[in-house]
């Protein structure tokens, strides 16, 4: 292939902003002095004391720091068989927490219902949110189980949010909310 004059001439011109960029920066950086050795090339005399000697220091090995196993407690969303029910057919939100966490004794879990409205924003819906039942023998291999029976009679988009409450050893409450779980109300 042939390469033009204006190519090369750009080639050409792109190798001498390189070189010329090299040889300034080169230009313009101090010589590292060393007791004993000439302190530049075509100097005369060797480098005394007077100055302070750059030296290589001696880099610490870093030692890989050790993050700390964080246990988070586990608390799952609601389950659901399917992802679209009927209107006011009734259907069951399942899920689990770790006993770790709280006993079924002390605790209470609570299914919130979020709708969506006709501009697209979720809002709280409390007359549909329902108080689940405990279980520390459930399908969930130890697990405490809860199960809410749901039953939604309006048309729409929903979330469910589970919402434990809880009290620890020293008797002080505590919430913890899991990730949500989009169920659809249809007609049929």
């Amino acid at each position: 292939m042939h390469m033009s004059l204006r190519n090369r001439a750009a080639v050409v011109l792109a190798t001498a902003a390189v070189a010329a960029l090299v040889a300034t920066t080169t230009a313009f950086a101090a010589p590292v002095l060393q007791p004993g050795v000439t302190s530049y090339p075509g100097m005369s005399g060797t480098c005394t004391n007077c100055h302070t000697y750059a030296t290589a220091a001696a880099k610490p090995i870093a030692k890989p720091v050790a993050r700390p196993v964080v246990k988070t407690a586990v608390f799952s969303r609601p389950f659901l068989k399917k992802s679209a029910y009927r209107r006011s057919a009734s259907f069951r939100a399942n899920g689990y927490f770790a006993p770790t966490l709280a006993s079924s004794t002390n605790a209470t879990v609570t299914i919130a219902v979020q709708r969506r409205n006709a501009r697209g924003k979720w809002v709280a819906t409390p007359s549909f949110d329902e108080t689940a039942t405990l279980s520390a023998t459930g399908k969930y291999k130890n697990k405490i189980s809860y199960t809410a029976l749901m039953n939604i009679s309006r048309l729409g988009h929903y979330r469910l949010r589970a919402k434990l409450v809880y009290l620890d050893a020293s008797s002080v409450s505590h919430v913890k909310w899991s990730t949500l779980t989009v169920v659809n109300i249809k007609k049929r």
